[in-house]
């Protein structure tokens, strides 16, 4: 059996990643955002917009899933969450309406408020670019706080997190970023196939959560981000290869062995 062992996460100011699998009793268990998951690997917002598929696909074993992203209030269909009682759930939110403007905050709010009632996290998306939305929007505090103020207030605590795009700029978008720390954000949902963009945002967040998706389809892209992030979502490596997939990656991990690029690069 395997572990995640991670160092503190104040220790990423060093050189060394922060996180590796390692031999343990304890499983490929991860503690994150304040909740726990019976491995690293979910799969991408994207893959089933409304919750149909949730047994699907968490019956291939994977540690959690993020269904969406759903705009405003949504009607949820009954999820079998009884066969599945260790699969985490996440619900990706976001808004019909372009911009950030003050519909749009309440389309946000809406959505959380649904969402937040079976969900165990939920994640605000920001990488809608036809809805002119983004990790650098004006708007974002305003927004933020706005999904602050409604986790508060909701009978429990569900974390927030957001969900941005990086892979597209010449360096990560630094407010949304900065924003998600300093208002007490849960965590950050980064889509990057780059290591350096992953490497970095982790150093900035310093103590969030981080979840990886992008350019994974293979034990070795998965180790490497493992080695910054708390937990790696996977999209289009899911329709390629199918259910399949996520046993294979859980095998893999069963081996003891450091990312590669990292033990190039020192």
């Amino acid at each position: 059996m395997t572990t995640l062992d991670r160092p503190n996460r104040k220790s990423t100011t060093n050189s060394e990643p922060r996180g590796r699998v390692e031999h343990s009793a304890a499983g490929l268990h991860v503690e994150a955002m304040g909740l726990g998951f019976m491995n690293p690997i979910g799969l991408a917002a994207g893959l089933d917009k409304t919750g149909a598929r949730f047994a699907e696909i968490a019956a291939t074993g994977a540690g959690h899933v993020e269904i969406g992203t759903v705009d405003g209030p949504f009607r949820q269909p009954p999820l079998d969450r009884q066969r599945f009682p260790l699969v985490r759930l996440g619900v990706n939110i976001g808004s019909r309406r372009k911009g950030i403007t003050p519909n749009v905050l309440e389309d946000y709010a809406a959505a959380f408020s649904t969402a937040a009632r079976s969900a165990d996290y939920v994640v605000a998306n920001l990488t809608s670019p036809d809805r002119e939305r983004h990790a650098d929007s004006p708007g974002l505090e305003a927004l933020f706080g706005r999904l602050k103020r409604e986790q508060e207030q909701a009978a429990r605590r569900t974390p927030l997190l957001v969900k941005v795009s990086v892979d597209a700029v010449a360096a990560p978008p630094l407010r949304a970023l900065y924003l998600a720390r300093d208002l007490g954000l849960d965590g950050v949902v980064l889509v990057s196939s780059k290591l350096q963009f992953i490497e970095a945002v982790a150093r900035l967040l310093d103590g969030l959560t981080l979840v990886s998706v992008g350019g994974v389809s293979n034990a070795e892209d998965l180790r490497c981000r493992l080695a910054f992030a708390d937990l790696v979502q996977i999209h289009s490596a899911y329709i390629q290869y199918g259910p399949a997939l996520i046993p294979h990656l859980l095998a893999e991990l069963e081996v003891s062995q450091p990312c590669r690029r990292l033990s190039i690069r020192s």
